[in-house]
């Protein structure tokens, strides 16, 4: 699996790749301005909560 995230100035946007099947998960969240990484995790977060579900 690759985890992509590009921070930006008003979305945040996280996009799994599974190498093994091409499947690919995206969402965008809204940048926190005071705190990036907020974005990432939450994002990331999501993006791997939706993967184990299915």
């Amino acid at each position: 699996m690759l985890l992509g995230i590009d921070v930006a100035g008003t979305l945040t946007a996280v996009v799994l790749i599974d190498d093994r099947t091409g499947r690919i998960r995206y969402t965008e969240l809204l940048t926190t301005p005071s705190n990036p990484a907020i974005g990432a995790v939450n994002g990331s977060g999501k993006i791997l909560a939706a993967t184990t579900r299915t």
